[in-house]
């Protein structure tokens, strides 16, 4: 799956480095490889892995396009992070509508970047 994720991620975003707000985002390998690990080991996410491969076709729009809803301070005292940001965005797979979060790491040499993605279906009311 890793392999996967990343070939996907490869094939269609021409470049590693997307600008949101002025702060650029680095989708590095080895973040791509956290986010598979953390949507295989969650029933939920693991139920929406064929939504996560066709959202990684087209990260680089979704990070250019996210909205920062929350920055926190590193607490658990791994000395090279400075801060976690928290983003959220909305999506349309297969003509459903999602909300996408995922998380940059804030690194003390000053890059950002992206780790782990969620997604979840919006339910409507009837």
């Amino acid at each position: 799956l890793k392999k996967l994720a990343n070939f996907i991620f490869n094939k269609y975003n021409i470049s590693n480095e997307f600008i949101n707000n002025d702060s650029v985002i680095i989708v590095s390998k080895s973040g791509i490889n956290e986010s598979i690990e953390k949507i295989y080991f969650n029933n939920r996410q693991r139920k929406l892995l064929k939504e996560h491969l066709q959202v990684f076709s087209v990260l680089g729009n979704i990070i250019e396009n996210a909205t920062l809803v929350n920055q926190i301070k590193e607490v658990k005292k791994r000395n090279d992070i400075y801060y976690w940001n928290y983003y959220i965005d909305g999506l349309i797979i297969n003509n459903k509508e999602y909300k996408m979060e995922f998380d940059v790491r804030s690194m003390q040499d000053g890059q950002n970047q992206y780790r782990i993605q969620r997604i979840e279906e919006n339910k409507k009311a009837n």
